[in-house]
């Protein structure tokens, strides 16, 4: 199963990077067999006290998709300001349709 989850922080103050890469890349060991996860972190292009780290999921478990990493994130950037944790499930296909009106269908494994 893949899956993204997102967790969007609105600080009270703009922050030092530094200080949110602390917390974001303390290390980390799943407590599930077979589960990867890649960490991203992204800042607002406008808005300094804006910040996202994405969790990108993968885990041999059918188990309902989130992680304690994901958890532990959110809940230690609430001392900051405001969170917003979202869990994002990879559908298994996809339809784009291109500029022409053509359809494409993609497989996802």
């Amino acid at each position: 199963m893949k899956w993204i989850e997102i967790i969007h922080l609105r600080s009270i103050n703009s922050l030092p990077p530094v200080q949110l890469e602390e917390i974001c890349c303390e290390p980390y060991e799943s407590d599930r067999e077979g589960e990867k996860i890649v960490k991203r972190m992204f800042f607002h292009q406008k808005i300094e006290s804006d910040y996202c780290i994405i969790l990108d999921c993968v885990s041999d478990a059918p188990a309902a998709p989130s992680s304690s990493l994901g958890l532990r994130l959110a809940s230690s950037l609430r001392e900051l300001g405001s969170v917003n944790h979202t869990i994002w499930v990879e559908t298994n296909t996809m339809t784009i349709t291109d500029n022409k009106g053509d359809k494409n269908d993609f497989d996802k494994h």
